[in-house]
């Protein structure tokens, strides 16, 4: 009998993301040789450091593209730590498969656990304004300071942070 071979043919997953936001990771999987049309499995995501099974699917019969022999499985994994990591992207056949070396990738992810800053400024109190200014007040990983030009020439200021001063580059 002729043995089917699964292999990972591309993954996409951020390279940098906040901590405790869920994090999707997009796994192309190819199903080759000629009796390929009876391979399944699972494909699993794990922490490299750690060997934790982060998230695990099942690749279903209806995922395979009859034109293209590829499937398309998207993992996740909520982070709850800062640093550098490296996840693998595992595919692990039900039955045998040919070629076992192309079954994993690597995914180089960095965590942050600061806020993202950002500074808004408007000449007029439209309703784009207002919009912007409440959805990034209530976003957790963002802290943010509005400012709307008043009448006399001056901002007034919205927000979480309080600036001083107009910032003159991006590190004020």
């Amino acid at each position: 009998d002729p043995v089917a071979d699964l292999a990972v043919h591309s993954v996409e997953a951020p390279a940098m993301a906040f901590v405790n936001d869920t994090i999707p990771v997009s796994v192309e999987i190819d199903r080759l040789g000629s009796a390929a049309g009876a391979a399944t499995g699972r494909v699993q995501l794990v922490d490299k450091a750690t060997g934790l099974t982060l998230d695990e699917r099942r690749i279903e019969p209806e995922a395979w593209s009859e034109r293209t022999q590829r499937a398309v499985v998207t993992l996740t994994s909520k982070p709850d730590a800062s640093g550098k990591r490296t996840w693998v992207v595992r595919v692990v056949p039900d039955g045998p498969d040919l070629i076992s070396e192309n079954n994993s990738a690597e995914v180089p992810v960095e965590f942050v656990d600061r806020p993202l800053r950002v500074a808004q400024f408007d000449g007029y109190p439209r309703w784009e304004y207002r919009y912007i200014k409440n959805l990034l007040l209530r976003e957790k990983s963002v802290r943010s300071a509005s400012l709307l030009l008043a009448s006399n020439r001056q901002y007034l200021q919205e927000g979480e942070i309080v600036l001083d001063a107009l910032p003159r580059s991006p590190e004020e």
